[in-house]
């Protein structure tokens, strides 16, 4: 074989071993292109030089550019403005971006919807929850609780039992008549009044570990599955709220007119003192005296018929109103025979003072 024809082999050789190798690996014979580097030779001899192969190292990936972040959302506010001296006029205002000019919408919201003497009474302000309390005569006491962002709705039962704890707290401590009782909305600076969908068996428990009333929180606990669910219905949790936040005695009285036998009762007052005066200036005789006074709980009271001065029967049921009556009619008719019963409870807990829907003083 003559040089030349062994020549040809040879490239013809190293054009098959090229052709063999991955594309992805990109050999080559090198030649002095930039950023090549050797990785093998082809086999010389037979008067063919060795030819070194070369591969161009992969370009290092572009770092991944950094996406602008969105803007900040702007701050939401929101406020509740009410006519001081007529309350059914009212505003409320929210998603405004900020404090000035939310109190300033709600306070004009309130005077174009009529009312002369506005005052803006609540704002809220950015990631907080507000929930009301209200008091015997209607004034409100706002308790707010912070919403931490990012907050699943599994855990929102917390914010809410700690915005009502703070506004009972308040309502206890500075209202003037007391008998404080959950408002049903929630105020949210995105949202305006809504109605709060995370009253649950759940805010219940966490209010009551706010209130360190651990002997409730232990029989709730303890309660089956279907009384847990039916505490979550809103009148039965608002009922509860009422009794476990609002730790104010209620003070009642019972006065005996001693010239007729004639009963009169006051409830929900502040102080045992002021229930007595209220009875006896019910009684409005001189010779009417306080046979009883009780708090927070209800009495039942009953008197022989036709028996004018005769003897008065009380029993005391916290927890029903209708077996404190049975029980006092009981005890009257069993020393007198036929009796008349009545109840009055007095306390936070009673959605109604008179279960039997009489006037005070009947």
């Amino acid at each position: 074989m003559t040089p030349i024809q062994n020549a040809g082999r040879r490239v013809f050789a190293l054009v098959l071993l090229m052709a063999g190798m991955p594309p992805a690996l990109a050999w080559f014979p090198c030649n002095g292109t930039p950023g090549e580097y050797i990785i093998g030779r082809t086999p010389g001899g037979g008067g063919i030089a060795a030819t070194y192969l070369c591969e161009v190292a992969a370009p290092e990936p572009a770092a991944p550019q950094e996406q602008p972040l969105p803007p900040p959302a702007p701050p939401s506010y929101a406020a509740f403005a009410r006519d001081e001296k007529q309350p059914e006029i009212s505003y409320t205002v929210w998603g405004v971006p900020s404090l000035i000019e939310v109190r300033d919408a709600a306070f004009k919201g309130c005077q174009q919807e009529g009312g002369k003497d506005c005052r803006v009474l609540l704002v809220v302000e950015p990631n907080e929850w507000c929930m009301l309390a209200l008091d015997g005569e209607n004034k409100l006491f706002p308790g707010k609780a912070e919403l931490t962002p990012g907050t699943p709705d599994s855990r929102l039962y917390e914010t809410n039992a700690r915005a009502i704890y703070n506004a009972f707290s308040q309502c206890v401590r500075e209202s003037r008549v007391g008998m404080c009782r959950l408002g049903e909305d929630r105020l949210g600076p995105n949202t305006g009044w809504v109605k709060s969908k995370y009253v649950s068996i759940e805010t219940v428990e966490f209010a009551l570990q706010l209130t360190g009333n651990d002997a409730m929180l232990k029989q709730i606990k303890t309660l089956d599955a279907k009384t847990r669910a039916v505490i979550g219905d809103d009148y039965i949790f608002s009922s509860l709220m009422n009794t476990v936040l609002d730790t104010r005695a209620y003070w009642g009285a019972v006065a005996r007119d001693g010239n007729n036998g004639g009963v009169v009762f006051a409830y929900n007052q502040t102080s045992e003192q002021a229930a007595k005066t209220v009875a006896l200036q019910g009684c409005q005789r001189s010779g009417c005296k306080i046979a009883q006074t009780f708090d927070n709980t209800c009495l039942g009271v009953a008197w022989p018929d036709g028996q004018g001065q005769a003897g008065l029967e009380l029993a005391r049921d916290a927890a029903s109103p209708t077996t404190a009556k049975a029980a006092a009619l009981a005890q009257c008719s069993a020393k007198y025979g036929a009796c008349t019963a009545a109840v009055r409870c007095s306390g936070s807990k009673y959605p109604k003072a008179d279960p039997e829907g009489r006037k005070p003083g009947q």
